[in-house]
Formats: C-alpha cells, sequence, structure tokens
C-alpha cells in the first residue's frame, strides 16, 4: 500500500511501478507510472542535501512493525521540507524488513 506526499491525480499507488514512477519520475519509466511524477527521490533531478528521519513511535508485532513520525527533506538551497509518515514493514522469510506500507502527507495548516 502506497499513498506518495505529492501525487494529486492518482494519490493512491496499488502497483509496484506506481512507487518507482513517484519516486524517480515519469520520465525514467514511461509509458508505465503517471505522468505527474517528478521522481520525489531524485528531487526532480536537483537531489537532496540531506534527510533526517524523527520516529514518534515505533511498534511490534511479531514480524510486522509500524513506524510513525516526521522526516525532514532538505535541498541545496538549504530549504527543508517537514513530511509526516507511516510506515508498515514486514520480515521476509531471509530476515530483511519489506515495506509494505507507505503513507505520508503534508502537515495540516490552515
Amino acid at each position: 500500500l502506497f499513498k506518495p506526499t505529492k501525487a494529486k491525480e492518482t494519490p493512491f499507488r496499488v502497483k509496484g511501478e506506481g512507487a518507482l514512477s513517484y519516486f524517480i519520475g515519469y520520465d525514467a519509466i514511461k509509458p508505465a507510472g503517471f505522468a505527474e511524477d517528478k521522481g520525489f527521490a531524485i528531487n526532480g533531478g536537483k537531489g537532496w542535501k540531506a534527510v533526517r528521519f524523527e520516529n514518534s513511535q515505533i511498534s511490534t508485532y511479531g514480524d510486522i512493525a509500524l513506524a510513525q513520525g516526521e522526516y525532514f527533506f532538505t535541498d541545496f538551497d538549504d530549504k527543508t521540507a517537514k513530511v509526516e509518515y507511516s510506515f508498515g514493514y514486514k520480515k521476509t522469510p531471509e530476515g530483511k524488513l519489506k515495506i509494505v506500507l507507505h503513507h505520508s502527507s503534508i502537515p495540516y495548516s490552515r
């Protein structure tokens, strides 16, 4: 399950190629993906200077872990964007963690 931060036309992504489109950009994988995607992970080709996570809470339930908090993305102009997130992780049979739920959003403001 994937709900990207900056997706308006297709706010929920149900396939891996939808997530990939969001993170690396539509131009990198077209015709798959979504034209609105500029590549959040690469900041539209400009990159990020730093990313910082601040977990609010982490809970574990057997082979499932849930985390929520805020992450801060700083660009090369030293502008920082705060994003709220919830992640769900599941341990694979090989013992690695796989993200099975990703939801992020810009904090509410009036």
